[in-house]
């Protein structure tokens, strides 16, 4: 029993010599899943035996260009657009109104979870955790106080905009992160696109493919 809990354990985690190694190897993964079906858990854990030779090599010609403050990144990555930034641009325009709404209606919810996520975490690894320990219970506190009230008030009209606002910014929210830092990374530093671009199906070649 004894040792099939520590197998176990084993899959589930990673095993790194640092955490400099843990941060990159995370970034690569999430490169990996970038525009393709493949599994950010498989590809962390290939990436734990060890990273390509050629992996490293791009990466370290292009980690200089990367400490430019003007680079927005997503879980450590960022993010370009890979094709026309204009088509980029105009989903972004159209999914924020949504998520703004959204955010809006939620506002105590978001600002608990932004606040958790800055306040708490003692490493990088926790903030998301932290932002659901700290967003999660607010928001259904919230959630259930705004329905409880419209329909007390028989404002049904009222309640199923709010739901389907809530419903589809929370649906559209990450979505949104990702076009948000693509299209400034865009706009900001346009020639370093091709280079984020070459390095993520570098990454795609390097890894074996994955297997159902």
């Amino acid at each position: 029993m004894k040792r099939r809990l520590q197998s176990a354990l084993e899959e589930a985690g990673i095993n790194v010599p640092s955490d400099e190694y843990q941060e990159f190897i995370q970034r690569c993964a999430y490169v990996a899943t970038l525009g393709t079906p493949r599994s950010y858990f498989k590809s962390l854990k290939t990436l734990e035996r060890g990273v390509p030779e050629k992996i490293m090599e791009e990466w370290g010609g292009l980690e200089p260009a990367l400490t430019d403050a003007s680079l927005w990144f997503h879980q450590g990555a960022p993010l370009f657009p890979a094709g026309p930034a204009v088509i980029y641009l105009v989903a972004l325009l159209v999914i924020s109104p949504i998520v703004f709404t959204a955010i809006a209606l939620n506002l105590p919810a978001f600002i608990a979870g932004w606040y958790a996520g800055k306040k708490f975490p003692d490493g990088r690894n926790v903030v998301s955790l932290w932002k659901i320990l700290m967003g999660v219970p607010v928001f259904a506190l919230w959630g259930g106080a705004v329905i409880l009230t419209l329909l007390l008030l028989g404002k049904f009209l009222w309640l199923a905009a709010y739901l389907a606002v809530t419903c589809a910014g929370v649906k559209l929210y990450y979505r949104f992160k990702k076009l948000a830092v693509a299209v400034h990374n865009a706009l900001r530093r346009p020639a370093l696109r091709s280079r984020m671009l070459k390095f993520h199906q570098t990454v795609l070649q390097s890894l074996p493919d994955e297997t159902a």
